[in-house]
């Protein structure tokens, strides 16, 4: 019996155990001890639905698109997209990748920024390896297109697509993509220049590329190699030579800053060793870029052949540098302020890794910079203002362009460079006074501390009140009479008005810069019932003027104060029939000169 038992037990057993094991599968919690080995059956029949229905999709989609009205495919992108990134074979992806493209002949701008944003979505769901593989190619070919609204396209897109690549992967697939863009498009206009019955132009799509080249750089948080700086100086200094104008300004304003940004914020401070810092730092690109490829076509330009005499070309090729002198110190400026106040800054990588500045310490970079700057003042100042000419120097809006590149390197040499080496250069005896001396006033003195514009306009009216003593008792101790039989006391040579035109100019120089662009609207913000605009006859008090105003005013404050003291000493004196002091009637003669050349309400 008790065999028997025995056997029943083991019996129910061998019953029983299976069924729980199954019940434990199917409605209770596995444990811990029965770990699937394999996905359950409906995770395959999903992935096989999915890959089903992208067969489908890429097979379908382009009887779908020609079947769809042009201005409407736009909105089948985002299914191309779906069939790019999801097909598992590479061939089928990158012929739906050239459909995509050719969806729209000539690519309207909002079909443009459709496909630029699908592009982006592409790149950063495919990966960084099959970005290379199979979307680059494609792009590649799509700048070469023949018509140029798909060039365009492609440029945008290639932007678009270096926000989703690693920084490395960025700048060695999409810089070489847009060069060789922006050089083909430049031989093929070339060739159809030399060919008469051919009208062939592209500069749009050379400002197309310059514009996704500064794109790429400004998304960029790495330091580049060498090699890829200088290939992108040579780019940025190609294309600021570029027959169209509209090109070389569109390298001035967006690629020049742009590469500027990226050598300021990436690269080490100083020479790093092994790693090639010396050649890739903020100091190296303002030796090579500012220095030597502008400040040398500055130079260039204001050459001349004396017996060619005036050169419109140059002079305008000279302004042009001026301007970008100017534009790329302001960048540095600002973007070396950024970096300095916030030192060994951390930048996002696609994994979300932290990529902290190499060499950067704040202080190592500001000193890098600051004995760069003392050792080049000089030469620079004598590049941008001491080489023009006398007869350039009657053109207005070239004074204006230096004035701004003398400005933009006082803010970065900083105060104690400006008061040793800039402003004495300017004001020196063989400097022209009537270019560079406008040029101190305005540019220069208001960044060398303070009270030396004032210093340096009271000394100036002095001496300048001297010399015309001087000049005058020369002529008494001459004939006493000129050609007309005047009295030789009222006869003024041109180096007599010397003063006279350089506070002229300066005072136009500070009225020629442009007003708050906020003032209009903090007029309106601040207006008492805050709905109403403040009325047009009363001028709001509360708009803070601007930098060239209060140059303005600081000059003709102390012009005013030393005819004022002079005249009091006068009426002390009680001796009224004695004439004024030349230093009072040089005085009140630059105040009305600086009041004639300012706008009528500072008159």
């Amino acid at each position: 019996r008790a065999g028997d038992a025995a056997r029943v037990v083991n019996a129910d057993s061998s019953l029983t155990t299976p069924t729980k094991s199954a019940t434990n599968t199917t409605t209770e919690p596995t444990s811990s001890t029965l770990t699937p080995l394999s996905p359950p059956v409906h995770a395959f029949e999903a992935s096989a639905e999915e890959e089903a229905t992208v067969r489908l999709l890429a097979d379908a989609l382009p009887r779908v698109a020609s079947a769809t009205l042009v201005a409407k495919r736009h909105e089948l992108l985002p299914l191309f997209a779906r069939a790019a990134t999801r097909h598992r074979v590479a061939s089928v992806r990158v012929e739906t990748l050239r459909f995509m493209f050719d969806l729209v002949k000539r690519p309207e701008p909002f079909h443009r920024d459709a496909l630029a944003a699908t592009a982006f979505a592409i790149a950063r769901d495919a990966g960084e390896k099959r970005v290379v593989a199979e979307l680059v190619p494609v792009l590649r070919s799509e700048l070469a297109h023949k018509k140029q609204e798909r060039r365009v396209a492609a440029c945008h897109c290639v932007a678009a697509v270096a926000r989703a690549l690693p920084d490395t992967t960025r700048l060695k697939t999409c810089f070489p993509l847009l060069f060789d863009a922006f050089f083909a498009c430049r031989a093929e206009e070339d060739a159809s220049s030399e060919d008469a019955s051919s009208s062939s132009s592209c500069p749009e799509t050379r400002r197309a590329s310059l514009r996704a080249f500064a794109a790429a750089c400004d998304v960029s948080c790495s330091c580049p190699e060498s090699a890829v700086a200088a290939s992108a100086e040579s780019f940025v200094a190609a294309a600021l030579e570029d027959a169209s104008e509209h090109v070389s300004e569109c390298a001035a304003e967006c690629a020049a800053p742009a590469m500027t940004r990226l050598r300021v914020r990436c690269a080490p401070a100083e020479a790093n060793g092994a790693d090639g810092g010396a050649e890739i730092s903020p100091v190296a690109f303002l030796e090579s870029f500012a220095k030597g490829r502008v400040g040398g076509a500055v130079a260039e330009a204001l050459v001349r052949n004396a017996e060619d005499g005036p050169i419109l070309p140059d002079r305008f090729r000279a302004r042009f540098y001026l301007r970008l002198f100017a534009r790329t110190l302001e960048t540095f400026r600002d973007e070396a302020a950024l970096r300095s106040l916030i030192p060994n800054v951390s930048f996002p990588s696609k994994s979300d890794d932290k990529k902290a500045l190499p060499n950067d310490d704040g202080k190592t970079f500001k000193e890098s910079v600051a004995r760069w700057f003392a050792s080049n003042a000089s030469a620079l100042i004598s590049t941008l203002v001491l080489s023009v000419a006398k007869d350039d120097g009657e053109d207005a809006t070239l004074r204006r362009d230096a004035a701004r590149a003398t400005k933009a390197l006082c803010e970065c040499a900083g105060e104690t460079v400006s008061v040793t080496k800039i402003v004495p250069a300017l004001t020196s005896a063989t400097a022209d006074p009537l270019f560079a001396t406008p040029v101190a006033l305005a540019a220069a003195l208001p960044l060398c501390g303070p009270g030396a514009l004032e210093t340096f306009v009271r000394e100036y009216v002095e001496r300048e009140a001297n010399r015309l003593i001087n000049n005058l008792h020369e002529a008494k101790a001459g004939d006493g009479e000129d050609v007309n039989g005047e009295d030789a006391y009222f006869t003024y040579s041109r180096e007599d008005l010397t003063a006279d035109v350089a506070v002229r100019r300066a005072v136009a120089l500070c009225s020629e810069e442009l007003p708050n662009a906020d003032s209009e609207s903090h007029a309106l913000m601040s207006s008492s019932d805050g709905l109403t605009p403040r009325s047009s006859d009363d001028p709001p008090a509360d708009v803070v003027p601007d930098e060239g105003a209060c140059v303005r005013d600081a000059i003709t404050r102390v012009l005013e104060a030393v005819a004022g003291e002079t005249a009091r000493e006068e009426g002390a004196d009680g001796d009224g029939d004695r004439d004024p002091p030349a230093a009072a009637l040089l005085a009140t003669t630059l105040l009305g000169s600086a009041a004639a050349a300012g706008p009528a309400s500072a008159a």
